[in-house]
């Protein structure tokens, strides 16, 4: 083996079955994580389907069984499509695992209790490198910064030089609790684990009130539980709707951004170097169409 050089990493087995619960259907549905060779990225498993996890597989995705509250990412293959993908990829991509196939039982993340926790407990386990070196990504000398923005809209991702590998999110929303929050991470597996992993996925409910959650008649956002679920209400109230803290306290509605960003930064295949991705208020729309224009423009070389 050559000496200080990064290698690719996999697992040495595949995990067992990690059962949640479908967001969109609530029926119980379960992910398995296999090993995968060298160079082959990650991949996602449905029925049968192997999707590679890549930008130009991913679209913004709304679901009518959550009144369209709930935002998530979608990959779609030739027969089969994915949906909620982004903290599934975001587990692996923040542990560096380079290749996996991730097999998914009905296409669609599992919630669980402990939100990621588990799975990513079920990974650290089992990761192994392997004897191919990992390729990095940076951002091109000379370059001055290059952003995408959309007009009129308040919307922005920025690249530019860092000393090491950074995300940093600005984000802002009209509640009491959130207002204008930021965070800059400097992407590493530890950092991951002890600043990003337990923020909770984040659930917009309106008219200030826990109905939705609560009420078996009424139930829009199967398996969201205080544990697992950011509840944010109207933009009147002082505090989270959860009747637990969490983790990391008021900021942890932008700490979960910075999730999602890793999730999407999953899309392009590659780590990045001496690189930092400022994100303005921006969504995973947006997200996908401003990362597919900024590798597309050539903004990055490759070790």
């Amino acid at each position: 083996m050559i000496k200080n050089k990064d290698f690719q990493n996999t697992i040495s087995e595949s995990t067992p079955k990690i059962e949640g619960i479908n967001a969109f259907s609530g029926k119980r549905n379960y992910i398995v994580f296999h090993p995968a060779v060298a160079n082959a990225g990650l991949v996602v498993r449905v029925n049968g389907e192997n999707i590679p996890v890549k930008l130009s597989s991913a679209s913004h995705y709304k679901s009518w069984k959550s009144l369209r509250l709930a935002s998530s990412i979608s990959l779609k293959g030739e027969r089969q499509r994915a949906i909620e993908v982004e903290h599934i990829l975001a587990i692996p991509y923040a542990l560096h695992l380079d290749n996996l196939i991730i097999e998914l039982s009905d296409g669609s993340f599992p919630r669980q209790t402990d939100g990621m926790v588990g799975m990513a407990r079920e990974l650290l386990a089992r990761r192994v490198a392997l004897s191919e070196e990992r390729r990095y990504l940076r951002i091109r000398e000379g370059l001055k910064s290059p952003s995408i923005t959309r007009p009129g809209k308040q919307d922005k991702l920025q690249v530019k030089s860092a000393n090491d590998f950074y995300i940093d999110y600005s984000a802002f929303y009209p509640h009491k609790s959130v207002g204008k929050q930021e965070y800059r991470f400097r992407f590493s597996d530890e950092g991951f684990q002890n600043e990003i992993m337990g923020a909770r996925a984040i659930f917009f409910l309106p008219f200030g009130s826990r109905f939705m959650v609560d009420s078996p008649l009424l139930r829009t956002f199967h398996g969201a539980r205080d544990d697992n679920a950011l509840f944010v209400g109207n933009v009147n109230e002082t505090a989270f709707l959860n009747r637990s803290p969490g983790s990391y306290g008021r900021d942890e509605f932008v700490r979960h951004k910075i999730y999602d960003t890793i999730g999407e930064l999953a899309l392009t295949g590659r780590y990045f170097k001496d690189t930092e991705f400022v994100f303005e208020r921006t969504g995973h729309a947006f997200d996908i169409f401003a990362l597919r224009e900024l590798v597309n423009a050539n903004n990055f070389t490759s070790d």
